[in-house]
């Protein structure tokens, strides 16, 4: 594991190494060995080099690309990742990170110019916190560390608080700290003792057009890129160790992983499982048969982490002593449980399938280039063949996937192909004269009333348990929409697929991995989340992620012969939720009203407590309400905000 740690006194004090090594001494859970480099202002945890001097988390994917250009003659092998993010810097300055592929997060201090040059990795794999003042411009991989300087306030951020408490992830900067920030995924930072200049180097291209022959070629480049990016994360990973939940993105790890390795060094993956629940919960919870298959294959050692004897808040003190912050995940219990059993085999890396349905895509987005182009017939041809696969209820599709596009189309005064679609849509007169009136007039009236969504926040509402006049303190509702202005607008399929993977809540999830994972000594990295990999699921064609009712078409082709056939193409997900919420009543309902209510005052300023007394009185009750997933996430929440508070979070 690594870590870095550094301070610039703009005001141009003398840095002080004893200084910066309190800081580093802070995250010696990532890095207990490092080296203090200063040079007047500047004080570095970590540095190479002269004039230019750098203290970088890194993996760099590209280094034979880059290693002949930027340091030619010098065997491979004795060139650092460090080394090459300063010779990138070097020949190309600001542009240096848009040059490097992998994960990575680093400072340079270039003395000539008297400039703390910062940057970080696409996605945000490796985290980056700072705090800018006047006087002082200070950075570490956690927060905390900061707080050993005596000029860093711990002051509550009361925003990232209300975000929290309403499931809110698409803020890149905010921490739960009002003098902390980060560093957005993608972006860099240049600041001297006159100016500080923030830009970002790299972005989803939505332009960018991948056009192949045949099936087969789309198929054989996915398996190309794939490989590689799974193979770029096996460097020092001995021994190797993989999340397997049976599900499509960590089996194809998993899998791939075997492929890549020689014979005799196996791949180790850890799954958790669920013997010991009822079999109503089995059949949501427990993926073992697709776990097995992959685990049949010569090679993969199979750990299996018993997940139905923990329980959602076991051991939490210990985690949120690690964390800079709440976690918002309700399986990080499993989460944890699986690092653990991995750091107990040796291993330091970890390889986890996190997202890969977003960076493949289940190319639901399709349905824009769709509908745009008038062909209703294929659409709706599409969502009954989807009904079938994956054995739906028969208006589900419609409403998350044709729905919308009436209200698009509405919305932008397009009525002639509105018309097409609502003719092709339509299934009797009932059915015309409702989606006429919802998803035709209503979301055009001035003061129209809300259409049916299927995203991300429908449920928002029954979720949120914000105080009225803190959610107006904060300008919850002004702050989200600033920061998710173009929400549900895109033009086409690539450009929404290239909308979505900017979004930073997926920087807010690997993050919370990562910070997890640290707590075990464990590096996660996360193989979907390379950029070679993700430009490309965005520049094919959308019919190539979705046809014929089959989602993520490209991946289950690309992966034939390296997959188990019942993985391949298998269409459901395991469901969480049982063990969780079962965990939740039975285990932890006595704990949750200490944390909830023994001390009303640290969360009364934040939530409704009369309404979260309501949600645990009806959840603790004998028999289980139609609400009780959603109760078990709300009281889950509030739980852990209010641990933090009390034990962590700012004095």
């Amino acid at each position: 594991m690594s870590a870095i740690a550094g301070l610039f006194f703009r005001d141009g004090r003398n840095a002080d190494p004893a200084a910066v090594a309190r800081m580093a001494s802070r995250q010696a859970h990532r890095s207990p060995e490092f080296s203090i480099w200063n040079d007047g202002p500047v004080g570095l945890a970590a540095g190479v080099g002269d004039a230019i001097v750098v203290a970088a988390d890194a993996r760099i994917d590209n280094r034979e690309d880059l290693a002949p250009r930027l340091l030619p003659g010098r065997p491979l092998d004795t060139i650092t990742d460090d080394a090459l993010i300063l010779e990138a810097y070097r020949h190309w300055g600001a542009g240096a990170p848009e040059r490097l592929l992998g994960d990575f997060a680093f400072a340079i201090w270039d003395r000539e110019r008297g400039t703390l040059f910062c940057a970080r990795d696409p996605f945000g794999a490796r985290p980056f916190c700072y705090h800018l003042s006047d006087r002082l411009f200070a950075f570490a991989t956690e927060s905390r560390p900061l707080f050993s300087l005596p000029e860093v306030p711990r002051a509550l951020d009361e925003v990232q608080v209300a975000f929290f408490l309403d499931d809110f992830l698409d803020d890149p900067e905010r921490t739960f700290y009002r003098e902390i920030r980060r560093l957005p995924a993608a972006h860099f930072l240049e600041v001297t003792r006159e100016d500080v200049r923030m830009g970002k180097y790299w972005e989803p291209d939505a332009d960018r057009e991948v056009r192949l022959s045949s099936d087969a070629e789309y198929a054989e480049a996915f398996r190309e890129i794939f490989l590689r990016a799974v193979d770029a994360r096996l460097r020092d990973a001995d021994p190797v160790a993989a999340a397997l939940s049976g599900g499509l993105d960590s089996s194809s790890i998993v899998c791939a992983a075997r492929r890549i390795l020689p014979a005799d060094r196996p791949v180790h993956a850890f799954a958790a499982v669920f013997p010991g629940l009822p079999e109503e919960g089995r059949v949501s919870n427990d993926e073992s048969e697709f776990v097995e298959e992959v685990a049949a294959i010569p090679g993969i050692s199979l750990h299996r982490v018993r997940a139905d004897l923990l329980t959602p808040l076991a051991d939490y003190d210990r985690l949120l002593g690690h964390l800079d912050y709440p976690p918002m995940g309700f399986n990080l219990y499993m989460t944890r449980a699986v690092f653990e059993a991995a750091r107990s085999e040796g291993a330091r890396v970890f390889l986890d399938g996190t997202d890969g349905d977003s960076v493949v895509s289940n190319g639901y987005e399709r349905f824009i280039d769709l509908a745009n182009e008038g062909r209703w017939r294929t659409a709706v041809e599409e969502v009954e063949a989807l009904t079938v696969r994956c054995e739906s209820p028969r208006n589900w599709f419609p409403r998350f996937l044709l729905y919308p596009q009436l209200v698009r189309l509405a919305r932008s005064g397009e009525w002639g192909n509105w018309f097409r679609g609502w003719n092709a849509i339509a299934t009797g007169p009932r059915s015309r004269l409702a989606l006429l009136m919802r998803y035709g007039i209503q979301p055009v009236l001035p003061r129209r009333l809300p259409v049916a969504s299927s995203g991300p926040d429908a449920n928002g509402a029954a979720r949120s348990l914000l105080r009225g006049e803190f959610a107006a303190r904060t300008r919850l509702r002004e702050r989200e929409r600033e920061l998710r202005p173009h929400a549900g607008q895109a033009r086409s399929a690539r450009e929404d697929h290239a909308r979505v993977l900017a979004l930073p809540r997926y920087q807010y999830g690997l993050e919370l991995l990562d910070g997890v994972a640290s707590a075990s000594g464990i590096v996660p990295r996360f193989p979907f989340f390379d950029r070679r990999l993700v430009e490309f699921c965005i520049a094919i064609p959308a019919e190539q992620k979705l046809d014929d009712g089959w989602s993520r078409l490209i991946q289950r082709r690309g992966m034939e012969g390296i997959l188990p056939p019942a993985v391949q193409w298998r269409v459901h997900k395991g469901n969480l939720g049982f063990n969780f919420v079962t965990g939740m009543r039975e285990i932890e309902a006595p704990g949750l009203e200490r944390d909830l209510f023994g001390d009303p005052s640290i969360l009364e300023d934040f939530v409704d407590m009369d309404g979260l007394r309501s949600r645990y009185r009806r959840f603790v009750a004998p028999e289980p309400t139609p609400e009780v997933g959603q109760d078990a996430l709300v009281l889950y929440k509030a739980a852990v905000l209010a641990r933090w508070l009390r034990d962590h979070g700012p004095a």
